[in-house]
C-alpha cells in the first residue's frame, strides 16, 4: 500500500468573506513522482481535529506561504511583510506541536522552516535585503520572483551524508529567513551570506527543514535525496 504524505494547506479570506484552504499543484505533483498520496491537512485550532488528520498519515510536508508576523519573537512588523492568515500561523504551530508528538516524520518547506524555528524560540530576518554581509546573496521573493544561489552543507549532519560534494545550488524566493537559530536545531545548509538555508533535528525519526523549493525541482539530484531520505523514513516509522 503507497505511503500517504499529509501536507499543511495555505488559508487566505476571500473577497466576499468566506475563508478557503487550498493547496499548490506542484506539491500535489511531487508526490505523485515519488509514488505516495498526498493528503491535503486542513488548517485547524482544534487539536482534535488536528490529531484525527494526523493519524490518516504516515509523514508530513508543512509547506511554504507568506510572512510570519514578528511578534512571534518579539519584534516590530517590518513595512516590507506580508502576513499569512493568523488562522494559518496558528493552525501550523498546532501542527507542528502534534507532530512532535507523535513523532511523525517530517519535511518542512519554506514558510514551514521558518515557522519551526520560531517554535522553537528562534528568529527570523524580515526583509534579506536590509542583511548586511559582505558576501551578498539575491534570496528573491516578492516582485524579485525566483532567483538561484549556492548553499554549503555543514559537516557532521545527516544530510551532508546523503551527497559527494558540500556545495550546491537551489531555487530562491524568500524575503524572511533564518537568522538566528534555535539552540535545539543545527544548521545544515547555509548560503554565503551566513543565512540558514536547512536545519535538522533528533528529535524524532526524520525533520529536515529547507528553505528552497524542491517541489518546483522534482527531477533535480538534490530533491530526489531528500525525498529518498523522507519517504525511507516514513516507510520505516509506519
Amino acid at each position: 500500500m503507497a505511503l500517504r504524505i499529509g501536507i499543511g494547506m495555505n488559508f487566505h479570506t476571500a473577497q466576499e468573506g468566506c475563508g478557503r484552504a487550498y493547496l499548490d499543484i506542484a506539491y500535489y505533483q511531487l508526490m505523485q513522482k515519488f509514488g505516495v498520496i498526498a493528503v491535503p491537512l486542513l488548517p485547524s485550532e482544534d487539536e482534535q481535529i488536528i490529531t484525527s488528520q494526523l493519524d490518516m498519515v504516515d509523514g508530513v510536508m508543512m509547506t511554504g506561504g507568506l510572512d510570519l508576523d514578528s511578534a512571534l519573537w518579539q519584534k516590530p512588523l517590518h513595512d516590507e511583510a506580508t502576513l499569512t492568515h493568523p488562522h494559518r500561523t496558528a493552525a501550523d504551530l498546532l501542527l507542528y506541536k502534534t507532530i512532535q508528538q507523535k513523532k511523525m516524520p517530517l519535511l518542512a518547506i519554506c514558510l514551514g522552516m521558518q515557522l519551526i524555528n520560531v517554535a522553537h524560540g528562534g528568529a527570523l530576518m524580515q526583509h534579506l535585503p536590509d542583511h548586511q554581509s559582505p558576501n551578498k546573496v539575491a534570496h528573491g521573493g516578492g516582485n524579485d520572483g525566483v532567483t538561484e544561489h549556492l548553499v554549503t552543507l555543514q559537516p557532521n549532519t545527516e544530510m551532508r551524508q546523503w551527497f559527494a560534494n558540500d556545495t550546491f545550488t537551489i531555487n530562491s524566493m524568500h524575503h524572511q529567513g533564518v537568522i538566528h537559530l534555535a539552540s535545539d536545531l543545527c544548521a545544515t545548509a547555509i548560503a554565503p551570506d551566513g543565512v540558514i538555508e536547512a536545519f535538522e533535528t533528533n528529535y524524532g525519526p526524520f525533520m529536515l527543514a529547507v528553505q528552497w523549493h524542491p517541489e518546483h525541482r522534482p527531477d533535480d539530484v538534490v530533491t530526489k535525496a531528500i525525498m529518498t531520505q523522507f519517504l525511507k523514513a516514513v516507510a520505516q516509522k509506519s
